[in-house]
């Protein structure tokens, strides 16, 4: 909440992102876990959040929620009924995304209710709602990237919660250890995901060099040496092809 541009928080069935000063959003996914509601209330006044420049865009993507259960909607509808009201002059559009079946009947009908007084407009699918809010493909790409933790196996998301942990020191036989692995097993299982751990140390090392990039005023070649890259120009080659852009071009962009 400090400095949410270029962030994002993932709980254990939801996740908030904020990737440019005029777009906020979340995606919610499965069942509500009681165990996020602390976070979720914490995050709500991220919509109104000083960071956005208005008019700035919102998304609330809850295609991914198969279960319509009462505490999901009331936590839903409460944060419309506070934040509405208060966002009206500040948001651009919102585009929200239902799921399908009776959750989406209900949410239909949340979304009614609460959202006549801003531009929004209900969307079966992602990328019918990112089509019409004309959000560019690196930021798309990122998105995506966020969401890909909650479709991964068990394994896979712990590593990634260790590389972010520590993008720098950590290698294949540390991380297998911690995860009560063997690095063929651990191996196995990022295979199984089309992954590598190579693949995920890059993507963590990219990851906290966005976040230095935006967060602080370091050299690129000082976030290049703190995160175990061998030259400026070898993090510079991966940082676009993970990204899409240079790491001055998206430090430029993103301030």
């Amino acid at each position: 909440m400090a400095s949410p541009v270029g962030a994002h928080v993932r709980g254990r069935a939801f996740a908030a992102w904020m990737p440019n000063d005029a777009l906020v959003g979340a995606s919610h996914f499965g069942p509500f876990d009681p165990a996020d509601l602390p976070a979720l209330r914490a995050l709500f006044e991220l919509i109104a959040h000083p960071a956005l420049r208005p008019p700035y865009d919102v998304v609330h993507d809850l295609g991914r929620v198969d279960l319509l259960d009462r505490p999901a909607f009331q936590l839903h509808a409460g944060f419309l009924a506070q934040w509405m009201p208060r966002i009206t002059g500040r948001v651009r559009r919102l585009a929200v995304i239902r799921p399908a079946g009776l959750p989406g009947a209900a949410y239909t009908g949340l979304f009614h209710d609460h959202a006549a007084q801003l531009e929004g407009k209900l969307f079966e699918s992602r990328d019918a709602a990112f089509e019409w809010l004309a959000i560019d493909a690196a930021t798309r790409s990122e998105l995506e990237s966020i969401d890909r933790a909650f479709e991964q196996a068990p394994v896979v998301r712990r590593l990634r919660e260790l590389l972010a942990a520590d993008p720098r020191e950590m290698t294949l036989e540390r991380a297998a250890a911690a995860l009560g692995h063997s690095t063929r097993s651990l191996q196995r299982h990022l295979a199984d995901e089309q992954s590598s751990f190579r693949d995920e140390l890059a993507h963590a090392r990219i990851h906290a060099a966005k976040q230095r990039l935006v967060e602080t005023d370091d050299k690129i070649e000082v976030i290049a040496r703190e995160l175990g890259f061998r030259s400026v120009p070898a993090f510079t080659t991966m940082f676009g092809r993970v990204i899409g852009e240079a790491p001055q071009a998206y430090r430029d962009r993103h301030r």
